[in-house]
C-alpha cells in the first residue's frame, strides 16, 4: 500500500493497493485500509479481493477521507475461505 497527499487529518489521500497471492492454498486474499479518527475510533474500509489464484497480482487506486479526520492509517490483509469468511488476517499501522 502507498498513500500520497496526506498533509493533515482533513486530507483526501490517494491510496494504491498492490496485492499478490503467494500461496497455492486455493484461498482468495484481500486487502483494505484501516484508519483512526480524532476520537481514536477505528474505521474499516471496504475489502479489495484478489481471487485469481496463486502467483497473481491485483492493483487498485482509490481515495480516502473521513469527516472525523485521518489521524493514523494502516493496512489489513486476509485469506478468505470459500464461503467468504475470513480465515486469518493481520493488521499493520
Amino acid at each position: 500500500m502507498s498513500a500520497t497527499n496526506w498533509y493533515g487529518p482533513d486530507a483526501t489521500i490517494n491510496v494504491k493497493f498492490t496485492l499478490t497471492d503467494t500461496a497455492a492454498d486455493e484461498l482468495s486474499v484481500r486487502i483494505r485500509l484501516v484508519s483512526k479518527d480524532t476520537f481514536g475510533r477505528i474505521h474499516y474500509w471496504p475489502w479489495r479481493t484478489n481471487a485469481q489464484g496463486n502467483g497473481t497480482t491485483s492493483t487498485w487506486h482509490t481515495t480516502a477521507s473521513h469527516t472525523n479526520g485521518l489521524f493514523d492509517i494502516g493496512i489489513q490483509v486476509a485469506r478468505v475461505n470459500g464461503d467468504g469468511s475470513t480465515k486469518n488476517h493481520c493488521t499493520d499501522w
